[in-house]
């Protein structure tokens, strides 16, 4: 099976991200955190829901682009 190459996207700018331009990172606490909401959210909703009701569905925790080290 051949490899998909990931396309990074910048959120704020929505530029890409080029090869060995830094790297992204996420705090593990807050994805945590978030696998819990979501996790609680799909309890109380097991039928998924409506257009308003996904639209409380816990957003996901932000990834973070930081310089190449050096």
């Amino acid at each position: 099976m051949p490899h998909k190459k990931i396309a990074w996207t910048c959120s704020a700018c929505d530029k890409a991200v080029k090869d060995d331009d830094g790297y992204v990172t996420m705090d593990m606490v807050e994805a945590t955190r978030v696998d819990g909401e979501r996790e609680a959210w799909r309890e109380t909703n097991p039928e998924g829901g409506t257009a308003a009701k996904l639209d409380t569905y816990p957003k996901p925790a932000p990834w973070r682009r930081l310089p190449p080290r050096l």
